[in-house]
């Protein structure tokens, strides 16, 4: 994968890249200097890990997020489907050899100044400079000899932002409508799915003061009480995200059918305060 996009890049007269991937290429292969049965990686000297690091870093300095990303998918971790973890436990009294990381779209794009501002002849593009063989890259990128299949050049601890430069490049592919190819780059994401971003109520006892669930686990007392029928909530609720009343749901649909203010009388305009915090106005 790597010898192919340094000659794509010699193609198109991009030295920068041809740079860049011949040093990747470096990377990635075995060296061959030492026995059969003592073979070390490029991978495995500190400062390849170094190296490509910079070079992620680099590119991402100057915009060139696919040739980042396209780095990160091919020395990162390939994220599992379920379909592959049902058929690796299956087959877990099998050898595993590891399978390198490659990028699923290892394509150089070529700089047209004339053309750079329109989007749809840069995904024409893409779709001509685009490899024909999934296989084929990864036999220019295969490293052998680790029984580790989730082994990694790149470590975690920028694991978060190499996920946002795969993030960004697969918004750019759904833009030009490869889908599949963006498919593809999602697989290399830490986990398939972004973490819940919602408003969560923290609750606090009265009596002891713990916080927790609805219900203290301590004292078993319920924590939230209706502001109009003063009845203890168990089930749906409705709070105010600035002063924290709230109550069952029906009765302060009620309530804010006629009213601006909140029931207790501290003054709070609730439904202008929580939709302001949730940025909905």
């Amino acid at each position: 994968m790597c010898r192919h996009n340094k000659e794509v890049a010699e193609k198109y007269g991009r030295p920068d890249l041809v740079q860049c991937w011949s040093l990747a290429e470096m990377i990635a292969q075995p060296n061959n200097d030492f026995d059969a049965d003592d073979d070390m990686l490029c991978s495995q000297n500190p400062f390849a890990k170094s190296l490509l690091e910079s070079l992620i870093s680099h590119f991402a300095r100057i915009y060139d997020i696919q040739t980042a990303a396209m780095l990160c998918c091919a020395f990162g971790r390939h994220c599992p489907s379920l379909y592959e973890l049902s058929r690796s436990s299956s087959s877990s009294s099998k050898s595993v050899n590891q399978s390198p990381s490659g990028s699923p779209y290892h394509t150089i794009l070529p700089v047209d100044s004339a053309n750079s501002s329109n989007v749809w002849n840069l995904a024409q593009q893409l779709k001509h400079l685009r490899s024909n063989s999934w296989s084929d890259s990864l036999d220019d990128c295969r490293i052998a000899g680790i029984g580790d299949i989730n082994r990694s050049l790149l470590g975690d601890s920028n694991r978060y932002l190499y996920d946002n430069f795969k993030r960004a490049y697969a918004e750019m592919l759904y833009r030009w409508g490869l889908l599949v190819t963006r498919t593809k780059i999602l697989k290399y994401l830490s986990s398939y799915v972004d973490p819940p971003r919602c408003v969560e109520f923290v609750t606090e006892c009265p009596l002891c003061c713990r916080i927790g669930s609805p219900a203290c686990s301590t004292c078993k007392k319920p924590v939230l009480y209706c502001t109009l029928c003063r009845l203890p909530v168990r089930g749906a609720a409705n709070a105010c995200l600035h002063c924290g009343h709230g109550g069952h749901t029906e009765h302060m649909r009620i309530w804010f059918d006629k009213y601006d203010e909140c029931a207790t009388g501290c003054g709070c305009h609730c439904l202008q305060k929580s939709s302001a915090l949730c940025n909905l106005n």
